[in-house]
């Protein structure tokens, strides 16, 4: 609902981005994400021990909303 809820909140205010969420324990990692289509994806659990898997998802999402970033900032100014 979290997610959802920001996606409402982003399209009020002129993003229309995807919303990716992140659940973790520390141990135990969880990834989701709310498309612009209103389509909800999410990953299985992944542990530490899969670190590089991890830090690979993670590298992903911030490439991804540092895109979504610049677009619309360049599209709002």
């Amino acid at each position: 609902m979290a997610i959802k809820a920001s996606q409402i909140i982003n399209k009020k205010e002129g993003y229309n981005v995807s919303i990716y969420g992140i659940v973790s324990s520390g141990k135990i990692w969880e990834f989701g994400k709310y498309t612009k289509n209103n389509e909800f994806f999410k990953t299985e659990a992944y542990t530490i021990s899969q670190a590089e898997v991890i830090l690979g998802i993670l590298r992903e999402i911030f490439t991804d909303c540092e895109r979504a970033f610049f677009s619309n900032k360049m599209s709002v100014d």
